[in-house]
């Protein structure tokens, strides 16, 4: 269409595709949205519980679940591309891979500051930076929960920022399962209701 023939109408109509198709496509990767929520959900109460029984093991659950997420990730991803057909990237596609390429260097480099400045004080950034990805996500496809999961990053990152190290691994569990699981399995539920 050119754009003297596109009307307001038109143009919505042209939008609200895109976030379906965008909404579809994370329907499809609800998968991933499970498998990192559960991986950092497990984590973070493994590392808790060890913490508690004064292990010395309590921070080895984040080196190895966390590399195998990145395993299982690049597999799925992989497998799922030879299967789809190509389509056409829009703009919302581009606006979410951006989101979420900020959302991973931005984690990346918080973390990396953790032996520097202690776990303790990265922690509810970490929190931040989750809020971010989440309400980001919401707003662009235009779901409440993910909107929800991204406030409620950072209302436990305010209180992480006041409680030890120890009830911070237990505020970021309850942000993940808010944040993630909870709309992974909505999405997973709602994919299997459209197929």
């Amino acid at each position: 269409m050119d754009n003297e023939n596109f009307s307001p109408e038109q143009s919505l109509q042209l939008i609200n595709k895109m976030i379906g198709e965008v909404k579809q496509g994370l329907k499809d990767n609800g998968f991933f949205f499970l498998l990192w929520g559960w991986l950092v959900f497990i984590a973070s109460i493994t590392s808790y519980i060890l913490l508690k029984m004064e292990s010395e093991y309590s921070y080895y659950t984040w080196p190895i679940l966390m590399p195998l997420g990145g395993i299982v990730s690049a597999i799925y991803g992989f497998t799922r591309m030879k299967k789809q057909p190509k389509r056409v990237k829009t703009f919302v596609d581009r606006a979410m891979a951006y989101v979420w390429i900020a959302f991973g260097a931005s984690l990346f480099i918080v973390l990396s500051s953790g032996g520097q400045i202690g776990f303790e004080k990265v922690y509810p950034f970490v929190l931040v930076v989750y809020g971010i990805g989440t309400f980001i996500t919401g707003g662009i496809i235009k779901m409440k929960l993910f909107v929800f999961g991204g406030i409620f990053c950072w209302i436990l990152a305010i209180a992480a920022f006041y409680v030890t190290f120890d009830i911070q691994l237990l505020l970021l569990a309850a942000a993940i399962a808010v944040a993630y699981i909870i709309p992974g399995h909505v999405l997973n539920s709602n994919y299997r209701k459209d197929v």
